[in-house]
């Protein structure tokens, strides 16, 4: 696609661009509101629920990108208030939460420096980090408002019981 204008007859999954982010290989990810599309400068790729064999995304439409550059993983929110994960070496979905807590949804999410918080929508709330080569994901009792980072990296967590610069492992449930 050499054009200044991609669209759907392009390849694209759909019009609406809800998000965009560039990789550290160079290549584009678009989140639409029907999926998600990378771009490598030549042609789409097209990444959405509708492969069967493959089900990377947890909803259709595709509303914030994220980079963890440290593990090569690309984490996709979706307007169900979903997150998926993706490895940007294979391109194929990573499984990062156990079975049972897999669709707990999240309407926010704050990138610290050693976690990713999913949190937002009340009650559900987890911490994951990238841990010897897996997922540890970590659940919290007190609800999450929100997150914030100060100019050194810490992460200030704003609880129904108060300002927190950590979580203690006694609140993990």
């Amino acid at each position: 696609i050499e054009k200044e204008r991609i669209t759907a007859k392009d390849g694209l999954s759909s019009n609406r661009v809800n998000c965009m982010l560039q990789d550290k290989s160079g290549y584009w990810w678009i989140g639409t509101a029907e999926g998600l599309d990378r771009y490598d400068g030549y042609g789409l790729w097209n990444f959405t629920k509708s492969n069967e064999n493959n089900p990377l995304l947890k909803g259709k439409g595709v509303v914030r990108l994220h980079e963890d550059r440290a593990n090569n993983l690309l984490w996709v929110f979706t307007d169900n208030h979903q997150a998926s994960c993706v490895s940007l070496a294979t391109y194929e979905p990573v499984a990062f939460a156990a079975p049972d807590e897999a669709d707990m949804a999240c309407q926010r999410h704050h990138a610290g420096k050693l976690y990713l918080w999913l949190y937002g929508n009340g009650k559900n709330c987890r911490r994951v980090r990238y841990a010897n080569e897996k997922f540890v994901t970590e659940g919290y009792k007190h609800a999450i408002r929100q997150i914030c980072a100060d100019e050194e990296g810490n992460d200030w967590i704003l609880a129904e019981n108060g300002i927190k610069t950590d979580i203690d492992v006694e609140n993990v449930v």
